[in-house]
């Protein structure tokens, strides 16, 4: 997954890993409101409405959640407060976050499958770090991470680099 990260202008030399790994099998899921060569190259363009990364994730933890697409091992062995964050996703539906972040429902739950099902994923997410709600989708982005198992895993984020949660709640 990248959010708003045009690798193929700010990091001419890292773009080509991506294309080569996504002629290999992987998936590229690509949020972002401009048509990017990113976009261009993705199975999956969201075409967000800026500032809304984090209900569109929030959706994303409803629909992995609800759907029991979770890495259970690892939830049950390295995560704390899962039941609590269930219950706080429930009411984040796909179709209340098409309503916020403009992307159709049926768009967004065929996204948080993709990147649910496929692994190990990378969240690319470094602009998040820089709208109105860079806190809640970084928080998001790191529950995503740990629930799907694709931390400390060879292909996934290693420990030690990004953000991990430390809370339920923000923006949404």
């Amino acid at each position: 997954v990248m959010d708003g990260r045009q690798r193929s202008e700010a990091h001419p030399l890292t773009w080509p890993s991506f294309l080569k790994a996504k002629k290999e099998g992987a998936k590229l899921v690509v949020i972002d409101p401009r048509f990017t060569k990113e976009a261009e190259n993705a199975d999956l363009w969201l075409q967000i409405r800026p500032g809304t990364d984090d209900a569109l994730l929030l959706s994303w933890l409803n629909i992995i959640i609800g759907e029991d697409l979770y890495d259970k091992e690892f939830v049950g062995k390295w995560t704390a407060g899962f039941e609590k964050l269930r219950e706080h996703v429930k009411r984040f539906t796909p179709e209340w976050a098409e309503k916020i972040t403009w992307i159709p429902a049926e768009r967004i739950i065929e996204a948080a499958r993709m990147y649910a099902t496929n692994k190990p994923a990378i969240f690319d997410d470094t602009p998040f770090r820089f709208n109105s709600c860079s806190t809640d989708a970084n928080r998001s982005a790191a529950i995503l991470r740990a629930i799907t198992g694709n931390i400390d895993v060879k292909g996934g984020v290693a420990i030690g680099i990004g953000h991990f949660p430390v809370a339920i709640g923000g923006c949404f």
